[in-house]
């Protein structure tokens, strides 16, 4: 089978794309919207500090964890998998990959784009 180049771009952007899964088990954020904006404003804050506007060394792994609730904590962790010698996460990516696990799963997920993993998981108990 002979492939047009419009084709093979295509498929090339489709696997490319980000993969997200949602955890199906385990605490929520959510009771109310509120734990909801506290879980966007501490992936923020995780963003603006330790998780994002920085350079990763190859393979690096980074954690943060705040407390949203009286008895709720949210875990994010972001790593960079690639073998190259550094990479940059901005904070504006951090935000996004972050925001996107908030919004889209009650409890939690991770995702991969390749060269990003990134987790955003509630817990109960404190940090």
């Amino acid at each position: 089978m002979h492939l047009t180049p419009t084709i093979v771009a295509v498929l090339t952007s489709v696997s490319l794309a980000r993969a997200t899964g949602c955890y199906s088990k385990g605490s929520a954020y959510w009771g109310s919207g509120d734990n909801i904006e506290r879980a966007k404003e501490n992936a923020n804050r995780a963003c603006h500090g330790n998780l994002g506007g920085r350079d990763f060394n190859a393979g690096e792994e980074r954690k943060a964890c705040f407390n949203i609730a009286d008895n709720k904590r949210v875990n994010f962790i972001m790593s960079y998998k690639q073998n190259d010698p550094k990479r940059h996460m901005s904070t504006a990516d951090c935000n996004r990959h972050l925001g996107d696990l908030i919004t889209r799963c009650d409890r939690g997920g991770d995702g991969d784009d390749g060269k990003w993993y990134y987790r955003s998981d509630p817990n109960d108990g404190r940090c």
